[in-house]
């Protein structure tokens, strides 16, 4: 069983979500969030983890406030579309977020006696203290770009809805399960998506 976010923390390396490009600093508004799990290992393959993901990820956006417009769950990397409001911190955002799904990830897959998958997320270094962190599951780097005319909003849109076709998963789109073109097209989906009411440009 999975308990919630409020569960005290496993001993998981903190994701802290800074950029691929430092110098710029990530301010609010609409913005595409790429992140890998470590190694690019296959995690979300478990269906029960793909719950986990989109769980926490509502559990943040009603924390930090913001819009969710659109999003594709991978295997071993994510894809964010999300309108982030300037007065709180992405930064926090993502540390946060990303380690609950850490910790999280980790907890049940000691749970489930998978081996293979914690040896493979377990640092090669042992903590030099008790509470130092023992496994990597998301890669600390995330990509974050700002999303600023109609024209590339529409772009990352159809990236992210296209994803699962260019990974060989599915030959429709529409048919993968954790993407957010299931919600535009046929309703429902695993998490709500946000309207978007775009004044770029």
């Amino acid at each position: 069983m999975i308990e919630p976010t409020a569960q005290p923390p496993s001993p998981v390396a903190p994701a802290t979500g800074k950029k691929i490009r430092a110098s710029k600093k990530v301010q609010g508004g609409f913005l595409f969030l790429t992140a890998n799990t470590h190694k690019r290992i296959p995690i979300f393959r478990e269906p029960v983890l793909c719950e986990v993901f989109f769980r926490e990820l509502d559990f943040y956006r009603n924390r930090y406030g913001f819009l969710l417009h659109a999003y594709v769950l991978l295997a071993d990397h994510f894809h964010l579309l999300l309108d982030f409001p300037p007065q709180k911190s992405f930064a926090s955002f993502l540390r946060d977020f990303k380690s609950a799904i850490g910790r999280l990830v980790v907890d049940w897959l000691k749970e489930n006696r998978r081996i293979a998958l914690i040896e493979q997320l377990q640092l090669a270094r042992p903590p030099m203290r008790r509470k130092d962190a023992r496994f990597f599951v998301l890669q600390p780097n995330s990509y974050v770009r700002a999303v600023t005319s109609r024209t590339m909003f529409k772009q990352k849109l159809d990236y992210i809805h296209a994803n699962p076709v260019r990974e060989g998963l599915v030959e429709r789109a529409v048919n993968y399960p954790y993407s957010s073109l299931r919600s535009y097209e046929l309703g429902g989906g695993p998490i709500r998506i946000d309207p978007h009411n775009l004044i770029l440009d």
